[in-house]
């Protein structure tokens, strides 16, 4: 049943990161730049940054922008509010969702930190590494929504499982996967969603590794996961800015 329907002013193609703030206001986009749009006002801001981006869990309209060499704290509600804190972006962010410690990864390290002075308060390397012995792109870095678990696929595409405290190798998949091109650990930590460069989007269980379903979402690349508040449902957007939500609880796109 659609309930609601938007066209948004300046879209955006082949988004690296899609978000609603918890209370659906706001929604914000990453490709080369930030773009935020209000759904009530359709008032439309941007900001020339943007590698990664987190609403505030408590404050919808305080955005988070991850950018190569520090994070800025946005104040939606005055545009021009923008505080910056210098730290080291890498290639996923994610908010921990019981302490609201934010948590960086790339296929090399984790870090964790405090955001109200961003404070380093723990940093590991990752069990078996790939920074320098083989290439991990930055899109097949993620973080599960709890922020416990980090997973990459390296240049020979084989997908990684860590944890994020220790750094300890949790599972090292034994099969390959050609032409993945994004994933997505549910908040279950056990269902691994994989999107594909053919448009496919296919769910595994992380731990057996069984293919647990095959859908054909989109006929391109499929460029980024963004789960809701449901649990079950996901945000798959497409190269050319193209968006479906796909609940996978029963492997329904509506």
């Amino acid at each position: 049943e659609l309930k609601n329907q938007y066209s948004l002013l300046n879209p955006v193609n082949d988004m690296k990161k899609l978000m609603f703030s918890k209370n659906a206001t706001y929604l914000a986009a990453v490709h080369d730049r930030t773009i935020v749009w209000n759904l009530s006002t359709k008032y439309v801001a941007t900001h020339n940054y943007g590698h990664g981006i987190a609403f505030d869990n408590h404050q919808n309209d305080l955005l988070t922008v991850f950018e190569h060499g520090g994070v800025k704290t946005w104040n939606l509600t005055d545009p021009k509010d923008v505080q910056y804190s210098p730290f080291s972006a890498l290639a996923a962010n994610t908010r921990d969702v019981n302490s609201d410690t934010f948590i960086s990864a790339d296929g090399s390290q984790v870090q964790s930190w405090n955001p109200t002075n961003w404070t380093l308060t723990n940093q590991v390397a990752l069990e078996e590494n790939f920074s320098s012995l083989e290439h991990v792109r930055s899109a097949t870095v993620t973080l599960s929504p709890d922020g416990s678990k980090v997973m990459a696929k390296t240049g020979i595409d084989r997908v990684y499982m860590w944890d994020t405290l220790t750094g300890s190798q949790l599972k090292k998949f034994d099969q390959t996967f050609d032409g993945l091109e994004v994933l997505a650990l549910a908040a279950d930590n056990v269902r691994l969603l994989m999107g594909f460069s053919d448009g496919h989007v296919r769910i595994y269980d992380v731990w057996s590794e069984q293919e647990i379903d095959d859908l054909q979402v989109y006929t391109e690349k499929i460029a980024s996961f963004t789960f809701l508040t449901e649990k079950s449902r996901v945000i798959v957007t497409s190269e050319s800015g193209l968006i479906k939500i796909l609940d996978f609880s029963d492997s329904k796109i509506s």
